[in-house]
């Protein structure tokens, strides 16, 4: 049962941990970018053979890349899809024990210890 509950004081852990791994994801893509500029100049340096080799580690490098963040996107999505859930379920919870509350009906007498 340990393993399934989510406190109230971590709701919102998967929703955070979304919007940063999509934040990461920016950078990561960012820095990919600035490091595929400075491959091109350091192409403009190079002749024959080599630059045919610096090109294509190039191709390769970005491909990855935009795998890469294009999985942390799509998994951030996902952490925002179940923080959702969990908060649908919280309002779910309460509404029911709000319900069952309404239901009880008061001791009628009162109770000595």
């Amino acid at each position: 049962m340990s393993n399934e509950f989510i406190g109230l004081t971590h709701g919102d852990a998967l929703g955070r941990g979304g919007e940063r791994l999509g934040a990461e994801s920016q950078n990561l893509l960012a820095q990919a970018q600035n490091l595929r500029a400075d491959m091109e100049g350091a192409g403009n340096a190079i002749q024959g053979a080599g630059l045919n080799s610096l090109n294509g580690a190039l191709r390769v490098l970005m491909e990855h890349a935009e795998n890469l963040i294009r999985w942390c996107n799509e998994n951030g999505i996902k952490l925002g899809d179940a923080q959702t859930a969990v908060g649908h379920t919280v309002e779910r919870t309460v509404d029911d024990f709000d319900v069952a509350q309404a239901g009880l009906n008061a001791i009628p007498r009162q109770i000595t210890i």
